[in-house]
């Protein structure tokens, strides 16, 4: 089985070099919006009703993640279509989508190539403990990751 991928700044990088700066504002002040989406037979559940709702916060919080809604649905899809052949065929999925403001302003001159905000996006591999969780993001772009199996 390969190696799990996570979209990171616009890329694919190894799920290990996914980093949250301590910096963000979701570790400094909680400030973020978070949705969960499940698969079944390996497929989202209604994804786009959940995209719309983490939108909606979104909005409300103003935060403008860089992504449209129809981005963030395609990118989701492509992350857990290269991420499938790294669990069994029989593995459902929690798709875990954490979008923060990014570093605190008075902390930018730390990351000068960083955009307003930071996410992730973590497919995980569901083993029926709904209290599965996985962290994920660095400072500086829309992060996409993948399954990291453990219970909180």
């Amino acid at each position: 089985m390969s190696s799990r991928v996570v979209y990171f700044n616009g890329q694919f990088v190894p799920e290990a070099e996914a980093r949250v700066s301590i910096f963000d504002s979701a570790l400094m002040y909680g400030d973020m919006a978070f949705e969960v989406t499940r698969t079944y037979n390996r497929r989202p559940f209604k994804l786009r009703e959940h995209l719309d709702r983490l939108y909606g916060s979104l909005k409300l919080l103003e935060i403008d993640c860089g992504l449209s809604i129809d981005e963030m649905e395609r990118i989701t899809l492509e992350t857990l279509e290269r991420n499938q052949s790294t669990e069994s065929s029989d593995m459902d999925w929690q798709i875990m989508h954490d979008v923060s403001r990014g570093p605190l302003d008075v902390y930018r001159t730390a990351f000068p190539d960083s955009r307003d905000c930071s996410g992730e996006l973590s497919p995980e591999a569901a083993t029926g403990d709904p209290r599965i969780g996985l962290g994920g993001q660095e400072s500086g772009g829309f992060v996409v990751g993948l399954p990291q199996c453990r219970v909180v």
